[in-house]
């Protein structure tokens, strides 16, 4: 997580609230899903994703050395994303034959929440993903799914906890 810079005709930020950041996670789920349906249909879920974002925030909080009321908690608007899941890990217990297995979509998961210091509506707090997935044969494990997303937004004060 890192401070973006300005154009070069904005005026430095002047409170937490203006300055832009960027923020990337990444790293591997494990959903554990097993096909459980025959050779010639595809079991499908979707799992949710909730990341802990409290490790980058709380190194920002120290490394730039913001100052943060104990009632309150920071919270990461986006308004730019990009994001990326896979599949890391398969397995099939028995014969594999035509078994298949997919990560069909992804899509950043948010939720709304309420600026401490003016009491507006914050936007796109970013908690997560949801993730679609499948499996094709009985034996069909998808045991990991990797992420990657990279952020670009606002660190927010607010008092209360998002709204999902």
């Amino acid at each position: 997580m890192a401070p973006l810079p300005g154009a070069f005709n904005m005026p430095p930020p002047t409170a937490l609230r203006d300055q832009r950041w960027t923020m990337t996670l990444s790293g591997v789920a494990i959903p554990n899903f097993k096909s459980g349906r025959g050779r010639e249909h595809w079991s499908a879920e979707t799992i949710e994703l909730h990341l802990d974002l409290s490790a980058p925030i709380d190194r920002m909080v120290n490394d730039y050395e913001i100052l943060v009321n104990e009632e309150r908690s920071i919270v990461f608007s986006a308004d730019q994303w990009a994001s990326f899941a896979t599949i890391n890990a398969i397995y099939d217990e028995g014969a594999a034959v035509d078994a298949g297995f997919a990560v069909d979509s992804w899509r950043p998961l948010f939720g709304l929440g309420i600026e401490s210091e003016t009491g507006a509506e914050i936007k796109n707090i970013f908690y997560g993903l949801e993730i679609d997935i499948g499996a094709r044969d009985p034996e069909a494990w998808l045991y990991r799914v990797g992420y990657h997303v990279t952020l670009i937004g606002k660190m927010v004060l607010t008092d209360k906890l998002p709204i999902s």
